[in-house]
Order: structure tokens, then sequence, then C-alpha cells
């Protein structure tokens, strides 16, 4: 051990040039390296060294540590030719970025990292700022097509734009600059064409398609994105965007390439290449894509053939619709009929008669629904009877007589329909209908029959309940249920559970009289036995020892004679006129606090709405 120890000293005074060190550490590894390489570099007081050394003592691969050593030492093409050969050959790219040999370190990059080449060219850009051709040429080389919106990226290109403006006015190329620098001021869309035409030339395709988007010029940013950027997805979004004929019939071109039929046939119908479209719909049994793209609205030589197609195939409910969207009524009701037991048959034929307003077609369609043409009624319906039974939607008769403006059956139909929704406790179908009825009739000035305002009223004061507690009117709620309640029979399949809210709701607020009349109803035996445990023995107790308490309910005047009235009240002991109703407490409207619901019109206290 001691002859070895001498034997290292010696080394260490013969150690005299870093050549002859680079050497020693290419042939050195593991503990050799801590007991000589170290050492030397310590008696030479090379401190920068002894760190760099120690860093690499746990290195174990040959070319990459003397790869490191020949950096160390500022051999680069060694050390370049080193990492290369290593684990690591991207080091080699690293080191050359460091010492800022630019043209070097782009050769690499287009070897081991392209998508870094934009990134150097930027840096080796900035380094020739003074030589302002190259520049201008770096900087040109270092704007990047990458698509995703980071901040990184959007700085980067912001310094290559910036860059290339500054060196092209300083060549006196003012082309550029201007329209790069100035693009948002720029109105003429005309200069905007150019320069996109510019940067096409030049390959510059991420700028040149943000030039023809400024220039609104579509069918060629469609281009660029699909021949250029393959960004197809944006090419969809703007031709769909701006309906642009020539875009979408490149974009039906690119489907075709990559075997999508059916996004094909979509942008072929919307560049009106109908004929091509139907080719291809029945070369690839694509023929109900093509003809669910087809609107109403498109010309009827197109829906024609359609329709001949489906017939021939028994499809009668395209049939029937694409007979119905190119105006050949007769034959579309025919074969919609044929196909009556499916309701979107049934909605289509009710569109097609209003549509044709021919009398005769209308009798059929009738006769049809009603059940004479089969003996299959589709809507068995007596308008004045009150337990009327349905075997089908009734809504196609409703339909029926709205397209054909036949208000005074509508409204009755409408009565009949939002019964049988009230019957079954659906209130909220049965008040949007009557809604809906009470506009159509109020757009066309006919008078509301008083049934469906009555209706309407109990179904929305019902609804209003709800929404009074959660803002903290229980009186106001109470009230309301008191409407409802007195009209129960209108609530069948919630009888119990209303009556029963309605005597905990008037008994909080203080209706102990009001609580007392419909805790008495319940406990009637048909009621009796439906009641909530949960509230049995309280309504049981109001029935056994009554209050005939009751607080007196605020008065406002009658907007028609001024009359005081309770707020509640909608009709007046002494004009005897029906008064609206506010839709947001259900109390009468007052006139000096008036407001009216800008989208429905109807009236409202302007304090609450």
């Amino acid at each position: 051990m001691k002859k070895k120890q001498e034997q290292d000293q010696e080394s260490i005074k013969t150690v005299h040039s870093e050549s002859l060190i680079l050497s020693a550490g290419l042939t050195m590894h593991g503990q050799e390296m801590d007991k000589i390489a170290i050492r030397v570099f310590r008696k030479i007081e090379d401190v920068s060294m002894v760190w760099n050394l120690e860093e690499l003592r746990e290195c174990e691969e040959r070319n990459l540590l003397s790869a490191h050593l020949a950096s160390f030492l500022e051999n680069f093409d060694l050390a370049e030719q080193l990492y290369l050969q290593s684990s690591q050959p991207l080091s080699a790219l690293e080191m050359r970025r460091d010492l800022l040999q630019w043209d070097k370190a782009l050769t690499l990059a287009d070897r081991l990292k392209p998508y870094e080449i934009p990134f150097i060219a930027k840096e080796h850009a900035q380094q020739l700022e003074g030589n302002y051709a190259n520049s201008l040429i770096y900087f040109e080389k270092g704007l990047t097509s990458v698509t995703e919106d980071t901040k990184d990226l959007i700085d980067h290109n912001e310094i290559c734009t910036n860059g290339i403006a500054r060196n092209s006015i300083r060549l006196g190329d003012v082309r550029r600059p201007k329209v790069a620098e100035l693009s948002p001021k720029i109105l003429s869309q005309r200069i905007h064409m150019q320069y996109a035409k510019a940067m096409e030339i030049e390959k510059k395709y991420k700028i040149s398609a943000d030039a023809y988007r400024t220039a609104k010029d579509y069918d060629n940013l469609v281009r660029i994105l699909l021949d250029h950027l393959n960004n197809p997805e944006e090419a969809v979004r703007i031709v769909q965007e701006c309906k642009s004929v020539e875009g979408a019939k490149l974009i039906a071109q690119f489907f075709l390439k990559i075997n999508d039929q059916n996004s094909a046939i979509q942008f072929l119908v919307m560049s009106h290449c109908h004929a091509e479209a139907f080719k291809l719909a029945i070369d690839n049994d694509r023929v109900e894509v093509y003809a669910s793209l087809l609107g109403s609205e498109t010309s009827p030589e197109h829906h024609v053939p359609l329709a001949k197609y489906f017939e021939k195939r028994d499809k009668y409910f395209l049939a029937g619709k694409h007979y119905y969207f190119a105006g050949f009524y007769e034959q579309a009701l025919n074969l919609l009929i044929k196909n009556g037991d499916d309701n979107d048959s049934i909605k289509i034929a009710v569109e097609c008669v209003g549509t044709a307003q021919d009398g005769a077609l209308t009798e059929r369609l009738l006769k049809f629904l009603v059940g004479e043409t089969d003996g299959v009624p589709k809507v068995v319906i007596l308008l004045e009877q009150t337990d009327f039974k349905l075997s089908l939607d009734p809504r196609h008769l409703f339909s029926l007589y709205l397209a054909k403006k036949m208000f005074t059956q509508a409204s009755k139909t409408a009565l009949v329909i939002a019964r049988e929704e009230q019957n079954t406790g659906q209130y909220r179908v049965a008040h949007g209908l009557l809604f809906g009825m009470y506009q159509e009739l109020r757009t066309q000035s006919i008078t509301i029959p008083a049934e469906i305002e009555n209706n309407l009223m109990l179904l929305h004061s019902y609804l209003l309940v709800k929404n009074l507690i959660k803002r903290g009117s229980d009186m106001q709620a109470a009230r309301m249920l008191i409407r409802v309640g007195n009209n129960i029979s209108k609530f069948p399949c919630h009888m119990v559970e209303i009556l029963t809210s309605a005597v905990i709701q008037c008994y909080k607020s203080n209706l102990k009289n009001s609580a007392f009349k419909f805790a008495a109803m319940l406990m009637r035996n048909e009621y009796r036995k439906s009641i909530n445990e949960k509230y049995r023995k309280k309504i049981e107790g109001i029935v056994r020892k009554p209050e005939k308490v009751e607080e007196e309910e605020n008065e406002s005047p009658c907007p028609y004679c001024r009359t005081m009235l309770p707020d509640s009240q909608l009709t007046c002991i002494n004009c005897k006129s029906n008064i609206p109703y506010c839709i947001a407490t259900g109390q009468h409207i007052v006139p000096n606090n008036l407001t009216y619901c800008p989208n429905c019109r109807f009236p409202a206290t302007y304090d609450v709405f």
C-alpha cells in the first residue's frame, strides 16, 4: 500500500499539462478518478475542475465520462464526438447551446431534436442582431407553427415576429413589418391577402393562415389548414361557422381520402353538391345519413329522389316526410297514414295537412285520427266530457287545429289535454300547455275562454306555493293553498297531500279557522287512511280542539272601481270584474305598483317582481 501511494505522488509531480490529464481521465473511472484525477487538480489548484470531477464520481459510463472531461478541458469537438457515442447524445446539443455555437447547435438539433430548431434559431438570431440579413433569416426560422396556445410559445413567436420586423426595417424591406406590426390597424383585406400569399410562398403556413383569416378568405384558409397544417378540426369549425361552399367541398374531399363517408356526405351537402352526396350515400348504404342532412328548405328536386328511394323500400315515414318537403302533400299523407302507429309519422302528417291548406286532406287526416279510416282510433276524444280517455297522445289533434288556425277547437282540445295531465298529477305540463294556448289566443286577438283562465290561475297558484315558502312568504303561501284547497276536486291525484299542506301552512300562519276547515275534510273516510303518519296526530288535534282564530287579510283597491278587497281575492264584489293576478305572488294587481314580465307580458307587482 505504501509503495502504491509513493507511485501516486510521483504521478502528480509528472502531470503538468491538461492534455496529459485528459489522457489520464479518458482511461480512468470509478475509484481511480477519486484517487488520482481529483488529487491531480487539487495539486495544480484548479478548484473548478475539482468540483466538476466530484460531480462525476458516480458516472460509470466510459464515453460519457470522457466527454465530460473533454468538455471541462475545452476540447469541445472531442467532447461532442464522445457525447454522441454515449447514452446521452443530447448533452452535445446542450453543450453547443451553452457555448452559443448556434450553427453547430442547429446541425445537432436537426439530427437529435428537430422541434428545438425554432428556439435555437431564435437564440442565434438574437446573437446576430448586428448582422441584419442573417439575423432576419434565423428569426424567420424561429417562427413555430406549433398549435398549442401556451404562454411560452406565444412569447417565443412574439420575439421572432418583433425580430423580423426590426431587421426587415433595417434592411429596407418594409412590407413584412408593416403587415406584421400594424395588422390590427389595417382595414384593407387586399393587403392582408397579399401578405398571406407571400407567406404561403415562403412556406410560413401558420402566418399565411392567420393572414387569410384576417382577410376573411375562408376558402384559402381551409385549404392551408388541410394541406399544410394538418388541422382538419379547425377547418371544419370554420366551414360550419362561415358556411363556405368551396371550403365545404375541400373538407369533403379530405374526408373521402381518409374513408370517412358520413363526414364526406355532410360536407358535400353543405357545399350544395347534392348529386355527388346522394350517389356516395347510395354506394355506401348511407342514404338515411344523407336524408337527415336535408332540411325542409332544401330544393324539392333533391327530396323527390329520396322519397322514391325510401318508398321502394317500404320506409313509409321517410318517404312521406320527403314527399312533404318536396310539396307532394297527397302522396306524403298517403304514406304517413300507412305508418300511422308511429307518433313521428302522425306529427309530420299534421304539419303536412296544415301546410297544404287542403280541406279534403284535412278531413281525411281527422277521420284517420279518430279511427274512421281503419277502425283503430288514434285519438278517442269527446271534448265536452270530463271523463275522456285517450289511446294516443291527443297533442296531434291539438297541433292540427293550431296549424289550421281553428283556435276554438284547439282551445277545447288544450283544456282536455291539460285536464288529463292535471288528473295524473302532471301539473307543470298542464300549466305549460294552458299557458301556451293562452299566449297563442292572445297573439291572435281571440277572447280567452274563462275555463282556460281559471284552470291556469289554479295551477299557477299551486306552483307558486313552494317558491313563496322558500322566500319566507308563509302567509301568501297559505292564501294560495286556501285557493287551491277550495278547488281540490281539480287536483284528484294529490288531494290528501295538498289538504295536508294547507292545514300545516294555515296553522303556521295563524289562519287556524282555515286550518280547521281543511283538517275536517281530511277526517272524511275516503281521505283519513291516506294521511301521512307524521301529521296525523296534529291534524286530529286541530279537529278535536278547533280554534276559530283567523288573521284578517290585508286589503288593496280593485284596479277598476277602487273598492277595497282582500289581496288574494280575484273577483270584485262591487263591479263584478275578474281582476288579473300577480304572477309572482298570486294576489290581485294594484294599479300604482304594477309591472309586466318582459317575456310573457303577464302582470306582476313591481316591488316583488
